[in-house]
């Protein structure tokens, strides 16, 4: 669905999709060869050094020949006109780094994917309040990559947020565009939830941990971790959901914050050990 979503796009072809294959198991590299084959646009490289979506974003600006980067999920779609939208919001302004409009949907119904739903991807408040876009909906141009460098590739999660956050203090302009949508299915079981905010939890000790100085980290075993979160905050994010409904994403916020902590204690304690 990716790659059909980007090939027909109704566009001058003057644009490439490169599809980085990072040690997959579920066939991508297949795929993404075989679409190549009836299709100029797309090129397919392989990066097998670091086993993580930084190292593989990496690769991909490294034999990128445009001025624009946009970054893309394997499991979203884009809108009819995407490479148009972008080109022209992104020629109208003056600012090098762009957060995508991302819809949630549900590929099924279930509570957890409606909670998932519900939270969403708050794009223009991760740009005006912590100064970061996550990957899935990223666009940048070239010249940002030569100022203040790629992703940090070792880290297993949260690079999005450092590389955002190096962004805003080497003072370049970040902007929203609110009209260029992508479109990203919702988690619909707890376990991927959780296994995501496992893997979010371990970034965060790696972002502090390789970047002191510039990211302060609740300790692991602080008390407010293991505490569920104060309920008037989750309901004013979530206003207008039924109570019972939002009793159980109550529940599940609560479930996802344990993961989360486990995940900072886990790489607190691998790194306690080297």
């Amino acid at each position: 669905m990716t790659l059909e979503s980007l090939v027909s796009q109704n566009d001058d072809d003057d644009y490439e999709i490169i599809v980085v294959d990072n040690n997959s198991t579920d066939g991508t590299h297949d795929v993404a060869e075989s679409f190549s084959e009836d299709n100029d646009l797309i090129r397919v490289a392989v990066e097998k050094e670091f086993q993580s979506s930084y190292a593989a974003r990496n690769r991909g600006i490294e034999i990128a020949r445009g001025s624009i980067l946009c970054f893309i999920d394997a499991d979203m779609t884009v809108e009819d006109g995407y490479i148009e939208k972008v080109r022209e919001s992104v020629s109208k302004s003056e600012s090098m780094y762009f957060g995508l409009n991302v819809e949630i949907y549900l590929p099924e119904e279930t509570i957890v994917g409606k909670y998932n739903r519900a939270y969403g991807f708050p794009v223009a408040e991760f740009i005006k309040e912590r100064n970061f876009v996550p990957t899935c909906c990223l666009v940048v141009r070239r010249e940002l990559i030569d100022a203040v460098g790629d992703f940090d590739e070792r880290m297993i999660s949260s690079g999005d947020v450092e590389f955002g956050q190096r962004v805003a203090r080497a003072g370049y302009g970040q902007e929203y565009l609110s009209k260029v949508v992508v479109y990203h299915p919702a988690r619909t079981t707890l376990r991927s939830m959780m296994k995501k905010k496992y893997r979010i939890g371990r970034g965060q000790v790696q972002r502090a941990h390789r970047h002191p100085g510039f990211f302060d980290l609740q300790h692991p075993l602080h008390p407010r971790r293991f505490l569920p979160q104060r309920p008037l905050l989750l309901r004013k994010r979530m206003s207008e959901e039924p109570f019972l409904r939002f009793l159980l994403y109550y529940v599940i916020e609560y479930v996802l914050r344990l993961a989360n902590t486990a995940g900072t204690l886990s790489e607190w304690y691998n790194l306690k050990r080297r």
